[in-house]
Protein backbone atom coordinates (compact mmCIF):
# COMPACT_ATOMS: atom_id res chain seq x y z
CA UNK A 1 0.00 0.00 0.00
CA UNK A 2 1.32 3.60 -0.93
CA UNK A 3 0.20 6.52 0.85
CA UNK A 4 0.93 10.07 0.65
CA UNK A 5 -0.79 13.71 1.58
CA UNK A 6 -4.17 14.64 -0.05
CA UNK A 7 -4.02 17.72 -2.23
CA UNK A 8 -6.25 20.40 -1.05
CA UNK A 9 -8.53 21.23 -4.21
CA UNK A 10 -10.11 24.97 -4.43
CA UNK A 11 -12.43 24.97 -6.70
CA UNK A 12 -12.35 27.82 -9.30
CA UNK A 13 -14.53 28.93 -12.47
CA UNK A 14 -13.70 30.40 -15.40
CA UNK A 15 -11.47 34.04 -15.45
CA UNK A 16 -12.16 37.56 -16.71
CA UNK A 17 -10.28 40.45 -17.13
CA UNK A 18 -8.71 41.40 -14.22
CA UNK A 19 -10.45 45.38 -13.40
CA UNK A 20 -13.90 43.69 -15.45
CA UNK A 21 -16.47 45.29 -14.01
CA UNK A 22 -19.56 42.81 -13.34
CA UNK A 23 -22.30 45.38 -14.83
CA UNK A 24 -22.61 44.77 -18.55
CA UNK A 25 -25.40 47.20 -19.49
CA UNK A 26 -29.45 46.71 -19.00
CA UNK A 27 -32.19 45.76 -21.35
CA UNK A 28 -35.92 46.04 -21.52
CA UNK A 29 -37.39 42.90 -20.40
CA UNK A 30 -41.20 41.80 -20.25
CA UNK A 31 -41.78 40.97 -16.62
CA UNK A 32 -45.53 40.30 -16.63
CA UNK A 33 -47.50 43.53 -17.14
CA UNK A 34 -44.88 45.76 -18.09
CA UNK A 35 -41.43 45.75 -19.71
CA UNK A 36 -38.57 47.35 -17.25
CA UNK A 37 -35.22 48.22 -17.79
CA UNK A 38 -33.09 45.39 -16.42
CA UNK A 39 -29.44 44.85 -15.36
CA UNK A 40 -26.97 42.14 -17.23
CA UNK A 41 -24.35 41.16 -14.69
CA UNK A 42 -21.25 39.06 -16.26
CA UNK A 43 -21.44 36.62 -14.13
CA UNK A 44 -17.73 35.91 -14.05
CA UNK A 45 -16.74 39.14 -12.83
CA UNK A 46 -19.32 38.64 -9.93
CA UNK A 47 -17.07 39.17 -6.42
CA UNK A 48 -17.57 37.09 -3.02
CA UNK A 49 -20.01 38.49 -0.86
CA UNK A 50 -21.48 40.53 -3.54
CA UNK A 51 -25.45 41.06 -3.21
CA UNK A 52 -27.77 42.20 -6.19
CA UNK A 53 -31.15 42.90 -5.70
CA UNK A 54 -33.61 41.72 -8.86
CA UNK A 55 -34.68 41.83 -11.45
CA UNK A 56 -31.34 41.50 -13.19
CA UNK A 57 -30.15 39.37 -15.72
CA UNK A 58 -26.64 37.12 -15.10
CA UNK A 59 -24.89 36.43 -18.04
CA UNK A 60 -22.19 33.17 -18.68
CA UNK A 61 -20.87 31.05 -21.22
CA UNK A 62 -23.05 28.70 -20.61
CA UNK A 63 -26.15 29.83 -19.41
CA UNK A 64 -28.03 32.88 -18.45
CA UNK A 65 -29.86 33.28 -15.01
CA UNK A 66 -32.81 35.28 -14.76
CA UNK A 67 -33.77 36.58 -11.60
CA UNK A 68 -37.26 37.51 -10.68
CA UNK A 69 -38.46 41.57 -9.29
CA UNK A 70 -38.53 39.94 -5.44
CA UNK A 71 -35.40 38.07 -5.21
CA UNK A 72 -32.04 38.67 -3.93
CA UNK A 73 -28.53 37.48 -5.21
CA UNK A 74 -25.80 36.36 -2.99
CA UNK A 75 -22.57 35.47 -4.30
CA UNK A 76 -20.78 32.97 -2.25
CA UNK A 77 -16.87 32.48 -1.00
CA UNK A 78 -16.58 29.90 -3.92
CA UNK A 79 -18.58 31.94 -6.44
CA UNK A 80 -22.28 30.27 -6.30
CA UNK A 81 -24.74 32.48 -7.15
CA UNK A 82 -27.33 32.13 -4.16
CA UNK A 83 -30.93 33.69 -5.07
CA UNK A 84 -33.58 34.03 -2.09
CA UNK A 85 -36.98 34.87 -3.24
CA UNK A 86 -39.25 36.88 -1.29
CA UNK A 87 -43.16 36.66 -0.95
Amino acid sequence: MVKGPSPRFIPKQAGIESGATALKGSRNVFWGQDFVNTPVYERYALTSDMVLKGPCIIEEYESTTVVGQNAIVRVDEFKNIIIEMEY
